[in-house]
């Protein structure tokens, strides 16, 4: 399924309103919804990606969560 980031059909109506010749005003909206559609990020596309985030950010929450208990076990031993 092909998804466009514009209605090209309503493009098209108004660079036709605008004077540009119909068959002209169609070619240049088809033309600019295919380059659009191309360089969109699709939403299977974001779920990678936040998946691909999320498991780098796992390993360094567990990193995080081990340089605080020693710290927190190096100031009990430094103030008590």
């Amino acid at each position: 399924m092909s998804t466009t980031a514009i209605n090209t059909l309503r493009y098209a109506r108004r660079l036709k309103a605008a004077g540009v010749p119909d068959h002209q005003a169609e070619e240049m909206a088809d033309a600019l919804g295919s380059e659009l559609v191309g360089q969109l990020a699709t939403r299977d596309d974001l779920d990678k990606s936040v998946t691909r985030i999320e498991g780098t950010l796992t390993p360094m929450k567990w990193m995080i969560g081990f340089i605080l208990a020693f710290v927190v076990a190096i100031a009990r031993r430094v103030f008590a």
